[in-house]
C-alpha cells in the first residue's frame, strides 16, 4: 500500500502547518499512495493547557490507534510496508512512548506496526522534557514567568505537567530508551530531531540520549524557534519545505553528539547533600577522596542550595527535587550510558534516592550509602535488592544511624501525624527491609544527624565502600537510641498534628473572634512554625 505518515502535535493540538506540509509532500512523486494523517483526528481528545489525563495514558492510547489502523490496512488487503511517525515538542514525547510500547519494552510483546516504524521524525522534540530551571543559555524573562506559574500550578493535575524535565514520565522514557536501543540494535529505527536554531526550550544536548545511537541525527532548521518548524509561509519557506522534505522522506546522514564530561568515566557517583546544607563540607571531602580513585570516576555534587527543615515539611516543595534530582539522573545517564552509577546521600539527599526508586522503575544503583535517612522504616528495600525476574535495581546498600538524630527522630517521623506516608524514621530507628545481605544497617554511630559523616576517618570509610562495595563495623557504635528520644520519636506524629490542630484552631480564633490575645497567640504560633525556616 505505501507509507503511512502519522503526526502528533505540541501542546494545544495545532495541526495546520502539518496540513500544509503534509499536502506538499503528497504531492511528491515518492508519495504516491502514500497516507497523511495525524492523531488525535478530533481537537477536544488532543492534549491541552488544561487537560488532566496523564501522558503515558494518551501514550498508550496512541499505540493502540496505530495497532488498530495497521490491523484495519492489513484486513482489507493493502497494508502498509512503513511508517514514520513524527512528533512536535510534547508530542515528540507521546511518539517515543508509543513506539517503545509497541515494540515491547515494557510488556515484552512487540506488535506488529512497530516493526514497520523505520522513521521517528522529532519536530522540536522535548527530548529531555521542558525545564523551568534558569540555567546558562536559558535565563529568559519568559522562562522566569513559566517557572513562577508551574510553582504556583504544583498542587494540581495537568497532563503537561508530565512532560517537565525530570518528571517520572520523561525520565523512565528516556532510560528506558537508550536500555532498548542498546539492547535490540536490530529494532532501531532512525531518528530525527529537527531544531531550530532560535529555539529557546530546546537544546542539542537535550537529544543526547537520541542523537548518540546509530541512525540518529540532529538537524538544524534555519531560522525556526519552538513552535514554527513546520511552518512553510515567508520568504523561507521554499529553502525551509526542501529541508523537511529531505528529512522526512528519505534518510538522513548520522550525526554525533558533543562529548560529554568524562565521557570515559566507568563509574559515577552521586552525592547529594540534605536540608540546611550545601555541595560543601563533607560533600567537597568525599568528593575528592573519590575523584582520586582515578580519572575514570565521575563525581557528581549537584545541590538544590539551602533547603529548610520547614520546606521539608511542606510535600510540594519536598517533590519538587525529586524532577530536579531525576533530571541530574537522566543527563549523566545519556552522557555515560555504559558506566555504573553509586549513590551517596545524606537527609533530605535520601528521600530524593527513595522517591526516584518508587517512581522510575528504569532508575539503577549499584551502590547506595545513607546517612541520616528520611525515608520511611517499611520503606520497600526488598523489591529494589531482589530484581523480581530482571537485574536488581539496587546492588547493595548501607545505612548509618546518629543515636541522637532529633531531625529524624522528631521531624521527618512526627511528619506522618499529617499523614506524610513518603517520609519516617528509618535513618533512626532502622529500616525492617534492610535484614540481610545485600544491605547493611549497623547500630548507632554516636551523634546526631550528621553522626556518620563527622570525622575524617569515617569518610574515608564511606568512600573506600562506595569504591569497592566493601565495608568494615567501626569500633565505638551503640546498640540504643539516645535516653528517652526513641519514646519521643514514637509520640512525635501525636505532637505534630497537636501543634497543627493548636495553628488552625488559632487562625480560626483570629477570624471569627478578633482581639489583641487572639492575635497575639496566633501570631506566636505561626512565628514558631515560620521559625523552622532557619533551622
Amino acid at each position: 500500500m505505501g507509507r503511512l505518515f502519522l503526526y502528533v502535535p505540541a501542546l494545544g493540538g495545532r495541526v495546520v502547518e502539518w496540513e500544509s506540509l503534509a499536502g506538499r509532500l503528497a504531492g511528491e512523486p515518492d508519495c504516491v499512495g502514500d497516507e497523511f494523517q495525524h492523531w488525535p483526528p478530533r481537537p477536544r481528545d488532543r492534549v491541552g493547557v488544561w487537560s488532566r489525563g496523564r501522558l503515558d495514558r494518551y501514550a498508550g492510547a496512541l499505540a493502540a490507534r496505530l495497532a488498530e489502523i495497521d490491523e484495519v490496512a492489513t484486513l482489507r488487503g493493502r497494508p502498509y510496508d512503513e511508517i514514520v511517525l513524527l512528533g512536535s515538542s510534547i508530542g515528540a514525547l507521546l511518539v517515543r512512548w508509543a513506539w517503545l510500547d509497541g515494540s515491547g519494552a515494557w510488556s515484552g510483546d512487540p506488535q506488529p506496526w512497530a516493526a514497520k516504524v523505520r522513521r521517528i521524525v522529532l519536530v522540536a522534540g522535548l527530548s529531555r522534557g521542558y525545564s523551568t530551571r534558569l540555567e546558562p543559555g536559558r535565563r529568559t524573562l519568559r522562562l522566569l514567568v513559566i517557572k513562577v506559574l508551574v510553582s504556583i500550578m504544583s498542587p494540581i493535575r495537568f497532563g503537561w505537567k508530565d512532560a517537565l524535565a525530570g518528571s517520572p514520565f520523561v525520565t523512565n522514557l528516556r532510560l528506558t530508551w537508550m536500555r532498548y536501543m542498546a539492547v535490540h540494535p536490530d529494532r532501531r529505527p532512525e531518528v530525527v530531531q529537527l531544531l531550530g536554531t532560535s529555539d529557546s526550550l530546546v537544546q542539542r544536548e537535550d537529544s543526547r540520549d537520541i542523537e548518540q545511537f546509530p541512525l540518529a541525527s540532529h538537524v538544524s532548521i534555519a531560522g525556526a524557534s519552538h513552535l514554527d518548524v513546520l511552518d512553510l509561509s515567508g520568504p523561507t519557506g521554499a529553502d525551509r519545505y526542501v529541508v523537511l522534505r529531505e528529512h522526512i522522506l528519505e534518510p538522513s546522514a548520522s550525526t554525533t553528539p558533543p562529548p560529554a564530561p568524562q565521557a570515559d568515566a566507568t563509574d559515577v557517583v552521586f552525592v547529594v547533600h540534605g536540608i540546611r546544607a550545601g555541595a560543601y563540607g563533607w560533600v567537597t571531602e568525599i568528593r575528592q577522596l573519590l575523584a582520586a580513585t582515578g580519572a575514570t570516576w565521575r563525581v557528581v555534587t549537584p545541590t538544590y542550595r539551602y533547603f529548610s527543615a520547614l520546606a521539608f515539611a511542606f510535600p510540594v516543595t519536598r517533590r519538587r527535587k525529586v524532577r530536579w534530582f531525576l533530571d541530574q539522573y537522566s543527563r549523566e545517564v545519556a552522557g555515560h550510558p555504559m558506566a555504573n552509577f553509586h549513590f551517596l546521600g545524606h537527609s533530605n539527599g535520601t528521600y530524593l534516592l527513595g522517591q526516584a526508586l518508587k517512581q522510575v522503575p528504569a532508575v539503577r544503583f549499584q551502590r547506595v550509602y545513607l546517612a541520616g535517612s528520611v525515608l520511611p522504616a517499611d520503606y520497600p528495600w526488598h523489591d529494589y535488592l531482589a530484581g523480581h525476574g530482571g537485574p536488581p535495581r539496587v546492588g547493595i546498600v548501607r545505612s548509618d544511624r546518629g543515636n541522637r538524630d532529633l531531625p529524624v527522630a522528631l521531624l521527618s517521623q512526627g511528619l506522618r501525624g499529617l499523614r506524610m506516608r513518603d517520609i519516617g524514621d528509618g535513618g533512626f530507628g532502622g529500616f525492617a527491609q534492610l535484614d540481610a545481605p545485600p544491605a547493611i544497617q549497623w547500630p548507632f554511630f554516636p551523634g546526631g544527624h550528621a553522626a556518620p559523616l563527622a570525622t575524617a576517618e569515617r569518610r574515608r570509610e564511606i568512600a573506600s565502600y562506595l569504591t569497592t562495595g566493601t565495608a568494615v563495623q567501626p569500633d565505638g557504635l551503640i546498640d540504643n537510641a539516645g535516653g528517652m528520644l526513641a519514646l519521643a520519636s514514637r509520640l512525635s506524629p501525636i505532637l505534630i498534628l497537636t501543634v497543627a490542630a493548636l495553628v488552625i484552631a488559632a487562625l480560626g480564633w483570629v477570624v471569627m473572634a478578633p482581639g489583641a490575645l487572639s492575635i497575639s497567640l496566633a501570631a506566636l504560633l505561626v512565628v514558631a512554625v515560620a521559625a523552622l525556616a532557619f533551622v
